[in-house]
């Protein structure tokens, strides 16, 4: 409740897909249908599996005003669907009373069912039954505490998949005299366990409340899968190859342990049951001469000296995970993972991916079964979350711009068809380019968004971008020749912005400032933003398919590219400079294939790995004669058709890499690249025999922003059906309400065109101003 509102879900639609259907439920008026709109095969993506981001992150003390607002939504729940003002005795249904134990080391721990022992000395727990069937679907949905005041000092959410009995520990508030616990069950509602009255040594001096909902500010899923673990694990050995630019078989992954890299070694330390992996060798031995490895968060220059461990994880005798953590870089020192070890484990051996630096593998630990703790799970917690919008990369890009238009300002516009316009609705800031985006009448220049494959027609705004009084980035959008026009970037204010300015820069015509607007009205939950269409190659995020021109943006920004060959670098003509005919390696894009799949990198030492062999830098700086870097690497077949392509961010590391799996058909390949300093350049041809593709890929042109993954999956029909069942008894209803008879509930499918659709409530309330009215989300207790 306490995200802004329009209530939103985003997501890549899968292959095979031929229509979709949107569903909200308000926790007040129910289910709701929206329209069904038609996907054509272009706008899927053949890769992504269903997404389902149903746990977001795992809480923490900074979530702590949420939990009471939770608690006031169980209640009206309860009240509702139950018709009871007060929770029920859990004494007299023992099944389902949430038991306070407590353990006298100041912390205590909460389980449903703990006391419901049967005559033969068995405990009967409450079950956690995942099901998509809404008679079956049965779960504790969550336990909380509260202290002798009414104050909420403790709560945990449950998906139907965790593992029963419900259970939750946590350390006690000082302040605490005296605990009441209380579960919500979907099925059977509202359960209060006994008052337990608390000793001095109960409590622990240092804790704080707890707020451990599946909520956060960010659409980044928590985890909690075995397969997530194993995903995050190739992940890091594939990027193992590209920060090598060769393969495996020519550089060990990981790297093993030697003189050379104790600092990023990681260590095991095992003290009877507890077990620990730290990275660094001081961090195992304590000697302050030995080396531990930084977790540095230093943002300025752009991110160029963050350095930390991304993630630690360790394997068992089997290469089996027993523990997983993503770590992030404000972390303090030494990056560190408690685990425990599961009973059959006889060895241990610990990984970590450094930021800068690659994987690493550290010494093969040996443990006995004194060592094993009955009971343990292999944990995966990979559910770390990012607060905010990192600006960095965007606040970069202000500095090419400059560069771009050989300028120290921007320029304005007399004919006012490249000015960006502020328009402010409360703490919503639109920046639209054009006068005639602006008027009702008709009136006034609009700047075109036109694309094309021809260097002399394409023509679009590329960025929009906001800074504050101070000069500082407040939101910045990177735009597609395929959006629509007028072009447009919209924004929430973030508090303490107290003006904004508007800039533009076009691809012909550069870069463009308009009028500073007063801030009247701003959001306290809003970040800066940088809404750039940068992507991992992992995450693919918009196909090319021939014949269908919304997803022709490849051959649009190639375009764009051959057009600049002529304008910016003086050229006769758009071809690019041949790497082999002029002898130019450093800027060569090379061509390799692995199986099925090819590899472009830039640079011949991305290819020999010999020391005194030139690779492309990746630079990134706020000075415009500094910033240098390839920004587009793409890929050709005989036809002259793209086949892959890939825009790159001044951040990302040397060398600067594409890769993709190569379509059926292919015969050849050709690589090519852009530097955004010195132009286009073309590498060798490779012949691929037909044993090297693969059929189903379509070409792939990664431009677009990532969307999420697929987590959790098995978990949303269980969710809908429970949704499903509220409403039946909550609502006495057996279908949804359509969303047509009530625009503000109505969840409105908006379909993009590469792959993704925006599922928004109240899209479609237009008022008779032309304004929207939107669902609300109000938090309350």
């Amino acid at each position: 409740p306490l995200e802004p509102a329009p209530a939103m879900l985003s997501f890549p639609i899968p292959y095979g897909t031929t229509a979709i259907t949107g569903y909200e439920h308000c926790n007040k008026h129910g289910l709701y249908k929206g329209q069904t709109v038609v996907v054509a095969p272009a706008q899927t993506v053949s890769s992504p599996q269903p997404s389902c981001d149903i746990a977001t992150c795992g809480g923490g003390a900074a979530n702590v005003s949420v939990c009471p607002v939770t608690v006031a939504e169980y209640w009206r729940l309860y009240e509702r669907e139950f018709t009871e003002t007060a929770a029920v005795d859990g004494n007299t249904n023992l099944k389902h009373k949430p038991s306070v134990i407590v353990h006298g080391n100041g912390s205590v721990t909460v389980q449903v069912g703990h006391e419901n022992v049967q005559t033969d000395g068995s405990i009967t727990y409450h079950p956690m039954s995942p099901s998509d069937d809404e008679n079956i679907v049965h779960w504790i949905n969550s336990i909380w505490v509260k202290d002798q005041t009414g104050a909420v000092v403790a709560m945990r959410e449950f998906l139907p998949t965790d593992a029963g009995p419900a259970t939750y520990t946590f350390q006690v508030p000082s302040t605490a005299t005296s605990l009441t616990a209380f579960e919500y069950c979907n099925k059977h509602g509202l359960f209060a366990g006994d008052e337990i009255t608390l000793a001095a040594g109960d409590k622990s001096a240092s804790a704080a409340p707890v707020c451990e909902l599946m909520d956060c500010p960010d659409e980044i899923p928590r985890y909690a899968r075995e397969a997530d673990c194993l995903a995050y694990v190739a992940e890091a050995k594939r990027r193992q190859v590209e920060f090598n630019a060769n393969s495996p078989d020519v550089y060990g992954t990981p790297y093993t342990l030697g003189a050379n890299n104790e600092k990023h070694s990681p260590y095991i330390v095992v003290d009877g049951t507890v077990a620990k992996a730290v990275v660094g060798r001081g961090a195992a031995t304590g000697d302050p001469g030995d080396p531990i490895h930084p977790m540095s968060d230093d943002t300025s220059l752009f991110g160029v000296n963050m350095h930390y461990i991304e993630s630690i994880w360790v394997e068992d005798q089997n290469g089996e995970i027993i523990a997983f953590r993503l770590l992030s870089p404000s972390e303090e020192s030494p990056a560190t993972m408690f685990f425990d070890i599961p009973v059959g484990t006889t060895s241990v051996t610990a990984y970590e991916f450094c930021n800068k630096h690659g994987l690493f593998q550290g010494p093969t630990v040996t443990v006995s079964a004194a060592n094993a703790k009955v009971g343990a799970r292999a944990g995966c917690s990979v559910q770390q979350c990012v607060e905010g919008t990192v600006v960095s990369t965007c606040e970069s890009f202000t500095a090419e711009f400059f560069r771009r238009d050989d300028s120290d300002a921007a320029k304005t516009d007399p004919a006012l068809k490249h000015t960006p316009f502020v328009l402010l609705n409360g703490s919503t800031a639109t920046i639209v380019v054009g006068e005639g985006a602006t008027t009702t009448d008709g009136s006034g220049l609009i700047h075109p968004m036109s694309p094309s494959d021809d260097p002399a027609v394409v023509h679009w705004i590329s960025h929009i971008f906001a800074t504050d009084e101070a000069g500082n980035l407040v939101a910045m959008c990177e735009l597609l020749p395929t959006d629509p026009a007028p072009a447009s970037c919209t924004f929430e204010v973030p508090q303490g912005v107290q003006k904004l300015i508007p800039y533009e820069f076009c691809n012909k015509h550069g870069f463009y400032v308009g009028d500073e607007v007063a801030v009247t009205e701003t959001n306290l939950m809003a970040p800066r933003s940088c809404h750039k269409r940068e992507c991992s190659e992992a995450q693919p995020s918009l196909l090319s398919a021939d014949g269908d021109e919304a997803t022709k943006v490849c051959t649009y920004w190639r375009a764009e590219l051959q057009r600049r060959q002529i304008v910016e670098r003086g050229e006769a003509t758009e071809a690019p400079y041949d790497s082999d005919l002029i002898g130019e390696t450093k800027h060569k894009p090379y061509v390799r294939i692995q199986g099925t799949t090819a590899v472009v990198v830039v640079g011949l030492g991305a290819v020999t790995g010999v020391e005194g062999d030139l690779i492309h830098p990746m630079t990134d700086s706020e000075d415009s004669n500094t910033v240098h870097w390839i920004d587009t690497v793409w890929a050709e077949d005989q036809n002259g058709r793209v086949i892959g392509m890939r825009r790159l961010s001044p951040l990302e590391p040397a060398p600067a890499m594409l890769s993709f799996p190569i379509p059926y058909g292919t015969t050849a390949i050709t690589g090519y690249e852009h530097c955004n300093k010195h132009g286009l350049y073309k590498g060798q041809t490779v012949v691929v025999a037909p044993a090297q593709t693969v059929s189903s890929p379509q070409p792939s042109c990664d431009i677009a922003t990532c969307g999420g993954g697929a987590a959790n999956v098995s978990v949303c029909p269980v969710t809908v059906a429970e949704y499903w069942r509220l409403y039946e008894r909550e609502f006495t209803e057996t279908a949804a309400v359509d969303g047509n008879t009530n625009l503000k509930h109505k969840p409105s499918v908006i379909v993009h065109g590469n792959g993704s659709v925006t599922v928004q409530v109240g899209h479609e309330n237009v008022q008779t101003d032309g304004s929207i009215t939107y669902h609300p989300m109000s938090p309350s207790d």
